[in-house]
């Protein structure tokens, strides 16, 4: 996978500062928060099939992708790639990913959740 993550470091630290994960986020050094951020940004590769082009053919990443005529890497996966480099068990090979699901678009880890997502399932 490519070594650049969807956000950089100061785009995440604003982020997290913005929020209460900010002390979590200020506890790992500047290295393990730039690794944290690659590694939720091929895990967010790997999930989905995603809307529009790539930006062209070359690049390793999801993002940028051509949507409705311009080039971008939505701040929702700006935001994702933050929230999942805080998981201590993301990596590029997600050696857990079984253990992780997405239900209505909040990703939970087994036994966080006690109530039957189905109930979520609107036809």
């Amino acid at each position: 996978m490519n070594n650049e993550a969807y956000v950089t470091l100061k785009e995440a630290d604003d982020y997290h500062h913005a929020r209460q994960t900010a002390d979590v986020w200020d506890s790992f050094s500047p290295m393990q928060q730039k690794q944290r951020l690659v590694s939720a940004s091929d895990w967010i590769d790997r999930i989905h099939e995603y809307i529009g082009q790539p930006e062209n053919t070359t690049q390793t990443r999801a993002f940028p992708r051509v949507i409705d005529g311009m080039v971008v890497t939505p701040s929702a996966i700006k935001q994702a790639c933050c929230e999942l480099a805080l998981l201590d068990d993301i990596s590029g090979s997600l050696p857990n990913a079984a253990k992780i699901k997405n239900v209505g678009g909040v990703l939970l880890q087994d036994g966080e959740c006690s109530r039957d997502d189905k109930a979520l399932n609107m036809a």
